[in-house]
């Protein structure tokens, strides 16, 4: 059985929403949090791809280099992300608080169809564990 996507005009998506269970932080240590999110094409065209982070995410480690070219539809591409929790590249950056509860909204997929660019898919970043109610797979390692 496929993993339903959340659809976009071009483009299916695993998740809109990045999970890091903030319950077990104690603020010593280090937690790294890996996020996998699959998106698939749905157009007939070469369908572009680029992770866009925002400033205060910039240590956020993206694999494949925040980049993909999907070909074809139903071609796929995957990417980890991968940051420490308690790192200051979570931290808002408008505020002069850089406490580790306030993190970062999360970032866009910037996506182009063909010559056409379309709008970008936003990735939130949650500090909990996924609801039970989900209807699709979700992927988080601590």
């Amino acid at each position: 059985m496929s993993t339903p996507l959340c659809a976009s005009s071009t483009c299916g998506f695993s998740t809109h929403t990045f999970y890091f269970p903030s319950k077990f932080l104690t603020r010593n240590g280090v937690y790294i949090v890996t996020n996998v999110l699959c998106v698939a094409s749905f157009s007939d065209s070469t369908v572009h791809l680029k992770i866009a982070l925002p400033e205060d995410l910039s240590r956020m480690h993206v694999l494949p280099e925040k980049k993909a070219v999907l070909k074809r539809r139903g071609e796929r591409a995957y990417f980890t992300c991968t940051w420490d929790v308690l790192s200051p590249c979570v931290d808002t950056a408008n505020g002069k608080n850089r406490d580790w509860k306030l993190a970062s909204a999360g970032f866009h997929v910037l996506i182009r169809d063909g010559a056409e660019s379309r709008a970008p898919a936003d990735i939130e970043l949650a500090r909990e564990t996924p609801p039970t109610e989900r209807a699709w797979a979700h992927t988080c390692f601590l």
